[in-house]
């Protein structure tokens, strides 16, 4: 699947369709898609695309940030990684990511 599509005259060979309108003079250019089969997503792919983040990349920065004799002890550095890895969690994703645990007795 490419990921460009060409239109002519609103048409694409895939079947994707693009309808245009000039804002009758008073709006701005307005282009709509709709996407054919081939080239939509699915939500929930699209949803977990959205959401990865490279866990051991956000570890490494932590550490540059805080070097290990920054802290007390061990626990109070897993804490504070904790935190930070809260952090990033709500920031990338604006709520925090529910990890479906089949061992889960709650």
């Amino acid at each position: 699947m490419s990921n460009e599509i060409v239109f002519i005259n609103g048409k694409s060979r895939c079947g994707c369709v693009m309808e245009f309108s000039d804002g009758g003079g008073e709006y701005s250019d307005v282009h709509r898609i709709t996407l054919c089969e081939q080239h939509q997503v699915s939500d929930i792919s699209q949803s977990h695309e959205s959401r990865k983040f490279d866990q051991a990349k956000l570890i490494n920065k932590f550490y540059e940030r805080y070097p290990l004799d920054t802290f007390k002890s061990d626990s109070e550095r897993a804490e504070a990684l904790g935190y930070y890895m809260a952090g990033a969690e709500l920031q990338r994703c604006g709520e925090f990511i529910v990890y479906e645990d089949a061992n889960c007795d709650e």
